[in-house]
């Protein structure tokens, strides 16, 4: 049972009423943390209230048809946590961190996404330690006592992946999807291309498109990791179609940086 946890919250939530009811009151509590996540990351980003709900607001009317009462959902809450932890240690308060072995221990034992996490922490890692600007890209540096501090948590996150029941074996998990199951990459929808096709698809390529002009009129400075996370993520959707919510939560900050 590699989302153990996650199947364990999702059956609570089946037999605490009737019918579906327990289901649907879990799915609007899951989704409703997600957008605030998302909307307070966007915040940390572009300190404008404003600015981030409407950012968040544009993402969610694309991405809503992705808040399904799967694991995975809870996954990305958990992926939100990360990023929102990891962007308060940059804004020096070094105490957000902590929280990171206690979230991948969750994390773990619910959903196989745990490993874009650590993805996460290694490009903002690798990205501070060197301070450069090319125009409007540029890195801040970490220093010496920040990347210390990060490398001790990213290694206590890694032993928590072992408190699972079945130890080590869920950290392989997401490898052995990836690897050893082409028939789901193959024929289920959700893992073919995006496709710009249709109502949906025009308007992911015209809100996609709208930014990029937007960067072009007002050229703001972006830092390289935002950047990473923003390419990776769109060429990932683009290839697969479930990783669109995964794009928006990257995308929501940078509008609400435009905006």
């Amino acid at each position: 049972a590699y989302e153990c946890l996650a199947e364990i919250v999702i059956a609570l939530a089946a037999h605490s009423g009737p019918a579906l009811a327990g289901l649907a009151c879990l799915l609007v509590a899951l989704g409703a943390a997600l957008v605030l996540l998302i909307y307070y990351y966007a915040y940390l980003r572009c300190r404008n209230f404003t600015a981030a709900f409407f950012a968040t607001a544009l993402v969610y009317w694309l991405a809503y048809g992705f808040f399904t009462l799967r694991p995975q959902l809870l996954g990305y809450i958990f992926l939100m946590i990360t990023l929102i932890s990891l962007e308060r240690f940059r804004l020096k308060q070094q105490k957000s961190l902590w929280l990171l072995p206690v979230v991948f221990l969750l994390w773990a034992n619910t959903h196989g996404t745990f490993f874009l996490g650590f993805g996460i922490i290694v490009v903002y890692w690798v990205s501070g330690l060197w301070e450069w600007q090319y125009g409007r890209l540029r890195a801040l540096r970490w220093a010496p006592q920040e990347r210390s501090h990060l490398a001790i948590v990213s290694l206590l996150s890694v032993l928590a992946l072992l408190i699972t029941p079945y130890g080590s074996r869920l950290a392989a998990y997401p490898f052995q999807i990836a690897l050893f199951q082409p028939f789901n990459l193959a024929h289920v929808a959700e893992w073919q291309p995006l496709g710009f096709t249709g109502a949906w698809g025009e308007s992911v390529l015209v809100t996609v498109l709208l930014f990029f002009v937007a960067i072009l009129i007002f050229r703001p400075t972006w830092r390289v990791e935002e950047v990473v996370f923003l390419v990776v993520t769109f060429f990932e959707t683009c290839i697969h179609r479930r990783m669109f919510l995964l794009f928006a939560m990257f995308f929501a900050p940078m509008v609400a940086t435009l905006l």
